[in-house]
């Protein structure tokens, strides 16, 4: 099993990298400090810190789902409201301080039971984006519409391009 590890502390990055490989399905490990844009042919498995300067809840794990929406996730991180968010985007969710004790069952369940095919996890997407709409245009119908449109668009595409 290939594992992207993306990770922007170098330390923990290192500590993580080492214990990924003492797992046994995993071959190999490649760290990044930020979401790369080439995921989905190379890596079997990401794991991820949710918590990433630059990046606000999970917004690293949006990025990394707009370009590699069916690679199996596991995120960790410190809890709140963007835990939520990971499971609702299909990743495994794992507490920063049970991370060395939980990463390895979570990869064996990620591998269990697979990540949601990417057309459900855009389609969560296409709903927080027309939720999101709705707020910033005081229920404007048509800007919503809109919205929804054009993801059902790109949800179509995603589709063709996977299949």
């Amino acid at each position: 099993m290939r594992v992207l590890l993306v990770e922007d502390v170098p330390a923990t990055a290192e500590l993580l990298a080492h214990v990924l490989r003492s797992i046994p399905p995993v071959e190999s490990v490649t760290w990044h400090a930020t979401v790369p844009k080439k995921v989905e042919d190379r890596y079997d498995l990401v794991v991820m810190d949710l918590g990433m300067k630059g990046y606000e809840g999970a917004g690293a794990l949006r990025a990394l789902r707009e370009f590699a929406p069916s690679v199996s996730v596991i995120v960790y991180t410190d809890g709140g409201q963007a835990d939520s968010e990971a499971a609702d985007l299909g990743a495994a969710v794992v507490r920063k301080e049970t991370l060395m004790s939980d990463l390895g069952p979570a990869i064996v369940a990620a591998f269990a039971h697979p990540a949601p095919a990417a057309a459900e996890a855009l389609d969560t997407l296409r709903r927080r984006a027309a939720e999101a709409v709705r707020h910033r245009f005081d229920s404007s119908e048509s800007g919503v519409r809109l919205v929804q449109q054009k993801a059902r668009e790109r949800i179509t595409e995603v589709r063709k391009r996977i299949t």
